[in-house]
């Protein structure tokens, strides 16, 4: 090589990191290419005759993207890892229960208002584990007979079996007849309250994992120690001494049968409860053990009905068994919380029900047992109109003796009461307070055919405005304001008002006033907390929060009301109702008011309205009145061997018994306790409203 083809490589100093290369890439670089410094710069020179040459870059590698299909692929095998993780983590994690050391379920209770004081606890979870000698065997052929037929052909669970058990509990399915003992077991281990979705899964695996680790007799033997057959009995023996009062070693093939019928739905089948559903359920035990061999058909057309201890209430004894009764009952209708879930889920149910009002209530009731025959009953509800809780409920002595409440459930026609709805009508018509009617006896009316209707004790009153018919509960005088008004308004008014339409007596007869309706002393104090409530009729309620067994709250009581009538209107009905307790006063013709009521009975400091009467056939006597912080029924009645109402018996002076007598005085009792260290709150002033009505003139002509 010449010395003209030739460059000696010479370092310079640069500032970019081009300039720092190495001399081994410039000494492999075209010999035709040499370099200079200017500048600081090095730079390529061409060699005279040939084309200058651009630098050389090595291309950058292109990176394959995966395809769709690939990354589908990807993520459907991460999915699948997940889950068989999942699943063999599950199976691992089950454990096959011991009926041994399985809990009881947690009773749920309510307490006062105060949230703390227990009115009692909806049920009381009894279990006795024994063995599989001390359970007569019929039951267990009964129980395979009728549940599962094929169960000890039934082989172990395999893997399918794994897998779609843990399916169905991720994703739902399966069918009750497609269900096994085991899975029946582990549905008893399960319990009824809502469990989290994890539980759900590591339980799917639990028939699969007790059919690998029981005997086929272990398992009927577990289940029947964990089953729940109603009456508070978890397990066989419990079960056989509520209905039977014998251990299961004794039980007989109907009574082991009788039982079986039941687990399905205890409480529902319970022959207390409904003793059709009961029998229908038992012959079909005894056909399902005819056709499986246990017995001969024979056998089975032999066998009866077992006789079965009465269903007892040990928890719901006294008059807190009303309280709790009613509670239930407004947690499984209103609430919409399933029974298993407040009997044996832990619940903790605050009621608005206030412990001394309530201790009042029962006191008032007891302390004038001695004036009335055994076979009067008394209600008594009582309720804060401004918000419908309720305040004290006396429904009877005895819940466990006698399970219907006096005060919410037992209807008794109303009687004057009644007419109240006829006033809030004719309020809502315009009727000035002051408008005449005829009070005479006997007045007839063709409204609907002839009919005569006659006062209290044949009285006369001679011409009465709606003030006075009220004051002096004058029959007469209320028919002929009820046919201005319309009798059908008028039924509809007290069906607005919070009165069942269907109601045994309601109708839309003139008479429909003096009160044939039949109704219960919920219902009248709830229409009569409208009044009180300037025209909203409130939601009644007993419970005012419910607390699972982690403390969370899952329900509050509705507070809200509905505007019934216009606030004037309901004034005005009060400013009428309250005339009862203002003293002493002649009705005109000078001949007293039998209904009147004495103003000294409860305390004048408290401004109170109400109503007085006994029905018209004297088959119960009534009261129901108010301030503007409580609103309290009271009702007496008596029932004949039938069931049905009859002539309220004479006692404590009176013949008849009416509601200004027995009735009035009891409420007072009790409305002065409820109403003791509470504000005096006067009603609203409708003098105003009073003189600006006029009335149409002499409606009696």
């Amino acid at each position: 090589m010449t010395e003209a083809g030739w460059i000696p490589y010479i370092e310079e100093e640069s500032s970019s990191g081009f300039g720092a290369q190495s001399a081994s890439a410039l000494h492999s670089a075209p010999s035709d290419m040499h370099r200079s410094g200017q500048g600081g710069q090095a730079r390529y020179a061409e060699q005279p005759g040939r084309a200058a040459q651009p630098a050389r870059k090595r291309p950058k590698k292109k990176r394959k993207r995966a395809s769709v299909g690939t990354i589908i692929w990807r993520i459907l095998l991460v999915i699948l890892a997940l889950l068989v993780g999942t699943a063999v983590g599950s199976y691992v994690m089950a454990q096959v229960p011991d009926p041994e050391k399985m809990p009881l379920p947690k009773a749920g209770t309510a307490y006062f208002s105060d949230g703390k004081t227990p009115i009692g606890t909806f049920t009381n979870p009894k279990r006795s584990v024994v063995p599989a000698e001390k359970i007569a065997p019929v039951v267990r052929a009964a129980l395979i007979a009728s549940q599962d037929p094929y169960f000890e052909q039934r082989p172990a669970a395999g893997f399918a079996d794994l897998a779609t058990h843990w399916w169905e509990s991720l994703w739902g399915g399966g069918g009750a007849n497609e269900e096994s003992l085991t899975d029946k077991f582990v549905q008893a281990v399960a319990g009824d309250a809502d469990r989290p979705l994890l539980a759900d899964m590591r339980d799917a695996f639990l028939p699969v994992k007790i059919d690998h680790a029981l005997s086929k007799d272990e398992i009927v033997t577990a289940y029947l120690n964990t089953a729940y057959f109603g009456r508070d009995a978890y397990g066989i023996e419990a079960a056989a001494q509520a209905y039977f009062g014998v251990s299961a070693q004794k039980l007989s093939t109907a009574q082991a049968a009788m039982l079986v019928a039941v687990m399905p739905a205890p409480a529902a089948w319970d022959p207390a409860v409904n003793k059709d559903e009961a029998h229908q359920q038992f012959a079909k035990v005894l056909q399902a053990m005819v056709s499986n061999g246990t017995i001969t058909k024979e056998e089975a057309d032999g066998t009866a009905f077992p006789a079965v201890k009465p269903r007892v209430y040990p928890e719901f004894s006294g008059p807190n068994g009303y309280l709790l009764a009613m509670v239930r009952a407004e947690l499984t209708d209103v609430a919409r919380i399933a029974p298993a879930t407040v009997e044996r889920a832990g619940l903790s149910v605050t009621t608005s029900i206030d412990q001394a009002q309530q201790q009042a209530a029962v006191k008032a009731v007891q302390s004038s047992a001695s004036e009335r025959p055994k076979s009067v009953q008394v209600g008594l509800f009582s309720l804060d109109p401004r918000n419908g809780e309720v305040v004290a409920v006396y429904g009877g002595a005895d819940y466990s003796k006698n399970s219907t409440n006096a005060a919410s459930q037992a209807r008794v026609p109303a009687g004057m009461p009644f007419g109240a709805f006829a006033m809030a009508e004719a309020m809502e018509q315009g009727v000035a307070m002051n408008e005449q009617f005829y009070g005479w006896n006997g007045v007839r009316t063709n409204e609907g055919g002839a009919y005569s209707f006659f006062n209290v004790n044949g009285k006369s009153y001679g011409l009465v405005n709606i003030q006075q018919i009220t004051k002096f509960a004058v029959n007469s005088a209320s028919v002929h304001l009820n046919g201005m008004v319309n009798p059908e308004n008028t039924r509809k008014r007290a069906v607005t008002m919070g009165i069942s339409a269907q109601a045994p007596g309601i109708n839309s007869d003139p008479g429909n006033v003096l009160g044939d309706t039949q109704v219960t002393a919920k219902e009248m104090a709830r229409a009569y907390a409208a009044f009180a409530a300037d025209g909203i009729l409130p939601v009644v309620h007993a419970v005012r929060e419910v607390k699972n067994a982690s403390g969370a709250t899952i329900y509050t009581g509705d507070l809200k009301g509905k505007q019934v009538l216009k606030p004037e209107s309901a004034q005005l009905a009060t400013y009428a109702l309250h005339s009862t307790f203002t003293g002493p006063e002649e009705a005109p013709l000078d001949l007293p008011g039998m209904a009147y009521t004495n103003g000294a009975a409860f305390d004048a400091k408290y401004p109170a309205a109400g109503q007085a009467s006994s029905a018209t056939d004297r088959s119960g006597a009534w009261f129901v009145g108010y301030t503007k912080h409580v609103v309290t029924a009271v009702n007496m009645f008596e029932r004949g061997d039938d069931g049905a109402v009859r002539e309220l018996e004479a006692f404590g002076g009176e013949d008849p018994v009416t509601g200004s007598g027995a009735p009035l005085k009891l409420w007072s009792e009790f409305m002065t306790a409820a109403s003791s260290g509470q504000k005096a709150e006067p009603f609203a002033d409708v003098t105003a409203v009073l003189k600006a009505q006029k009335p149409h003139g002499n409606n009696a002509d």
